[in-house]
């Protein structure tokens, strides 16, 4: 069995059409499940919400223009509702806080390769399946929270990184006969896993005296991803 597969991978490879497409677009995300949950505070939910990330991928397709293998790279600015993850950490926060709506929010590369599957419906449309097996690194900013009442607050929530796999059905239109130029409109529901980070709260009084508390965290990212995507031939 292993040598079936192996011996396909080579041959995949090494016989490729000249179709070898470059695509781009964007991909609105609903986050689902803890990672989108604010009925529960942080560390217990994400608080993430409606998302936007770009989207970049180089197919390579076999001969007949049906089986091939691609490479993938996405950036995902999270929209994060910062309440929700600070209202877990903190003592509810007065009027001469802060201004939390200006803290910086956390941000996701996303990278990896697959096996895509082509089918033509007509000349002008035709459906991909791509399956990926992808790593989803989670960078968390630092957040200084100025209490001139009380003193401030010094949160450091450690970055995490999953390993993951993502079916993306996508639907295709050829915008003219002549050319390899596509629109396309797909639907993905990425899964991952990973293992559990840590989180630091570091609180410094008025007075200068310092404490620190530690706890771990979990919070795989969920959501269901609506891509919108161009295709071309270079």
């Amino acid at each position: 069995m292993g040598c079936r597969a192996l011996l396909a991978t080579i041959s995949l490879l090494s016989a490729q059409s000249p179709y070898k497409p470059l695509i781009f677009g964007v991909t609105p995300l609903f986050p689902t499940e803890t990672w989108g949950q604010i009925s529960a505070y942080f560390p217990q939910s994400g608080a993430a919400g409606y998302s936007i990330g770009a989207f970049g991928a180089k197919e390579y397709y076999n001969r007949q223009g049906t089986l091939g293998w691609f490479v993938f790279f996405q950036a995902i600015s999270w929209s994060l509702r910062t309440k929700s993850i600070l209202d877990g950490l903190l003592p509810p926060l007065p009027n001469d806080s802060t201004d939390i709506r200006n803290l910086r929010l956390p941000f996701s590369n996303v990278g990896g390769l697959g096996l895509i599957y082509r089918f033509h419906l007509s000349s002008k449309w035709h459906i991909t399946l791509p399956a990926d097996l992808r790593i989803h690194y989670i960078s968390y900013p630092v957040w200084n929270i100025n209490r001139p009442s009380e003193g401030e607050y010094l949160i450091l929530i450690e970055s995490n990184s999953f390993i993951g796999i993502g079916i993306s059905p996508t639907l295709w239109l050829r915008l003219a006969e002549e050319k390899r130029t596509f629109l396309g409109l797909g639907l993905s529901y990425p899964l991952t896993w990973g293992r559990p980070a840590y989180y630091t709260v570091t609180s410094r009084s008025i007075a200068g005296d310092t404490r620190s508390e530690t706890g771990s965290y979990y919070l795989p990212p969920r959501y269901v991803e609506v891509r919108v995507l161009a295709a071309f031939q270079p």
